[in-house]
């Protein structure tokens, strides 16, 4: 999936992008939350990485993602990377 493909509401099966403006690390019910846009050839949208995900990437990685949902907040689109998500750095530059 390409991030201009992202719809409100949708299961993300897969999805790649570089990690930009990765913000710091928050606390929410207990968890860890960092946000940080990720973007690729075709679009930007904003990201938060919950629990395990939120220390594992720095700004300008590409990254992959799978079993995300997409969630609005505040009326913009936000990829939600769940403890139940799958994410690893690539070796793709994007």
């Amino acid at each position: 999936m390409k991030i201009n493909e992202i719809t409100s509401g949708a299961r993300i099966d897969y999805v790649e992008g570089k990690i930009t403006k990765l913000g710091k690390s928050w606390k929410y019910n207990d968890q860890d939350i960092v946000n940080a846009f990720l973007c690729d050839g075709t679009g930007v949208v904003k990201i938060s990485f919950w629990g395990e995900h939120s220390q594992k990437f720095s700004n300008n990685d590409c990254i992959s993602i799978k079993d995300a949902i997409e969630k609005m907040v505040s009326g913009k689109k936000n990829i939600a990377v769940l403890n139940t998500s799958i994410t690893e750095k690539i070796q793709k530059q994007i």
